[in-house]
């Protein structure tokens, strides 16, 4: 960062300094910023290749990481852009790690920011290349997202709260609307940066069938692990249940207009998309 970034900037600054944080709000820049403080970047150990998956909240991200991981021969895929991990030098020494050889990483709107607040973007774009990972049904995302938020139970490992969740349609509906503007502000992201990006849909993948997945891998040259040809995916760890079933149909019943107008848009945008 450069020592007016140091000292304070405002995020018109931080987007006007670095054009391709145009597409996220001043809320995003200035939250990663104040996260990450100052950090130290160089020197950067060198990569042959990154590949960042691109992704959002209750999108599947934990089940595709763990299995591009076992297919490809790019290292940890974990949250390492986020800013505590470049806070502490984690993603540094995780890229050190490698050898040389490819990194990857997934990263959501704060991952991205802080990937280019810190200098990682501007030391490794020319070799990257991105999957954003999108899930059609953001109803149930959005149902997914807030009844983890209620209980803290994000993955099948988390020890959830006491209490158990509530259904409450407000906390879904703007779940939906910042989802959809995530997935958007990312979409513009990589279309900024001029890399090759495909879009991966999470229901076409989910039910265990990863060739879509590997399509992906391959189209954009990750190298394959020689020990996973053959190798069957592992089963989805669902978070849903009977309690996300109930809620999605109630809420699906009882939404607005302009809120299942915006839904219908959004679904026809990502299919429109991923058939070009």
């Amino acid at each position: 960062m450069t020592e007016e970034s140091e000292a304070g900037v405002d995020a018109g600054s931080m987007a006007d300094e670095r054009p391709r944080l145009k597409p996220f709000g001043g809320l995003e820049n200035k939250r990663s910023y104040r996260e990450l403080g100052p950090n130290a970047a160089a020197p950067w150990p060198e990569v042959e290749a990154c590949l960042i998956v691109l992704f959002t909240a209750r999108s599947g991200s934990t089940f595709l990481s763990r299995e591009l991981e076992i297919a490809f021969e790019v290292g940890k895929m974990g949250e390492t852009l986020n800013p505590p991990k470049v806070k502490k030098r984690a993603l540094q020494k995780s890229i050190d790690k490698l050898k040389g050889s490819w990194f990857s990483a997934k990263a959501g709107v704060p991952g991205v920011v802080t990937g280019e607040l810190c200098g990682f973007f501007d030391q490794y774009m020319h070799k990257t290349s991105f999957i954003r990972l999108i899930r059609k049904d953001i109803v149930a995302q959005a149902v997914s997202t807030a009844k983890a938020v209620q209980t803290s139970e994000w993955h099948v490992t988390d020890e959830p709260v006491a209490r158990a969740a509530q259904y409450d349609a407000a906390i879904i509906a703007n779940a939906v609307v910042k989802i959809e503007r995530n997935v958007m502000q990312l979409r513009e992201y990589a279309e900024l940066t001029g890399r090759p990006c495909l879009p991966l849909i999470y229901e076409d993948f989910s039910n265990g069938d990863l060739t879509p997945a590997l399509k992906v891998g391959d189209a954009l040259g990750a190298p394959r692990h020689r020990s996973a040809e053959g190798i069957e995916a592992r089963p989805v760890q669902r978070m849903g249940d009977a309690t996300n079933e109930a809620w999605i149909a109630r809420f699906t019943d009882e939404m607005d207009s302009p809120l299942r107008d915006r839904i219908a848009r959004y679904v026809a945008a990502i299919e429109d998309e991923t058939k070009s």
